[in-house]
């Protein structure tokens, strides 16, 4: 499901590609092909230990390139405070906020 994610929300997914990766667009199905043939690749028995293995690979990679700038550039708030206004702001308009606190956090005004 996380590799036809790409595909389906690709400009979100788009707009999470760090600014120095020149080619946003490819950047983003890339890695949704490479999550289908591993999930292909796994279903079929297909080489499915290289594949989990790759597939694995791809999601620490993913994380070390977009993930960890983005939780370390935040604000300084608070700790688990700042990720939860973070993904609370960037998912909004995907109604992801309804879960997530809508008030100030403990320590806030």
């Amino acid at each position: 499901m996380i590799g036809l994610s790409h595909f389906v929300y690709h400009d979100l997914t788009a707009s999470l590609v760090p600014k120095w990766m020149r080619f946003p667009l490819g950047w983003t199905y890339l890695p949704g092909a490479g999550s289908l043939a591993a999930a292909a690749g796994m279903l079929f028995g297909v080489y499915p230990r290289l594949a989990a293995n790759l597939e694995a690979a791809m999601l620490w990679i993913i994380t070390l390139l977009v993930w960890v700038p983005r939780v370390a550039s935040m604000p300084r708030s608070g700790g688990l405070d700042g990720v939860l206004h973070f993904l609370r702001d960037r998912y909004r308009h995907l109604g992801g906020g309804r879960y997530l606190p809508q008030r100030p956090l403990v320590g806030q005004r």
